[in-house]
């Protein structure tokens, strides 16, 4: 017989692909909670499984690497504030 290797035998290989919220919230420094909304928002490539997110461990390695402001976040209020045209 010979020996081929199908994807689904690789469990731990596809395993080391992805990771939970709380993992992710570790390699960014966040909460979990934070992870979970960049997933909502799109910022790191995501899947919902019921309540919980499987999260491409590349891409929160590279959001790791982007260097963040810092002091609080902005949120969408001071944006706008800060934003609007002078009359």
């Amino acid at each position: 017989m010979t020996n081929i290797k199908l994807a689904a035998d690789d469990y731990a290989g596809q395993l080391a692909l992805v990771c939970s919220a709380d993992e992710a919230a570790e390699l960014l420094d966040v909460s979990a909670e934070r992870v979970k909304q960049f997933c909502r928002e799109g910022r790191l490539a995501a899947k919902r499984s019921g309540r919980d997110w499987i999260i491409c461990r590349a891409a929160a390695v590279a959001l790791s690497k982007v260097p963040r402001p810092a002091g609080p976040p902005v949120t969408k209020n001071q944006l706008s504030r800060t934003h609007k045209r002078n009359k």
